[in-house]
């Protein structure tokens, strides 16, 4: 029974220490997919898709990691203020006017971004709050 239970010590302190080593990066993804995949879901799904992957001649796909990084700077007007007229993405053209969501915070707009970066295009680049507000700010 000591043997056991020194064991399950054993076992238990480990799982501890391995899981300790992935929480500052785990805990980043959580905050940048938790509140993104919601907003994203009400947001942005319907035209854009599960996986980003758009509608061909019509909404654009947001899952090309060169395009949509090229564009980072433009993201949050396009998301905020909505967008009119032709989009070309990989030499392809797209039609649909896209709705702006003035009604997003610039928090809630990084959580978009921070998601579609991550989930879509496997970067970690993360934006912040802070970010968005430069970007609205440019003309």
């Amino acid at each position: 029974m000591i043997r056991f239970t020194r064991f399950f010590l054993f076992v238990i302190g480990a799982l501890l220490i391995i899981s300790s080593c992935f929480t500052e990066h785990e805990k980043s993804i959580k905050n940048a997919i938790g509140p993104g995949y919601s907003l994203y879901e009400k947001n942005c799904l319907k035209c854009h898709g599960k996986y980003g992957q758009g509608v061909e001649g019509i909404y654009p796909p947001l899952n090309n990691k060169e395009y949509f990084e090229s564009k980072l700077n433009q993201v949050p007007k396009i998301i905020k203020y909505g967008l009119k007229g032709m989009v070309e993405v990989n030499g392809k053209s797209y039609f649909a006017p896209m709705p702006a969501h003035q009604k997003l915070t610039n928090l809630e707009i990084s959580h978009i971004i921070n998601f579609i970066q991550l989930t879509f295009n496997g970067n970690q680049n993360f934006v912040n709050q802070n970010y968005v507000d430069s970007c609205l700010t440019v003309k």
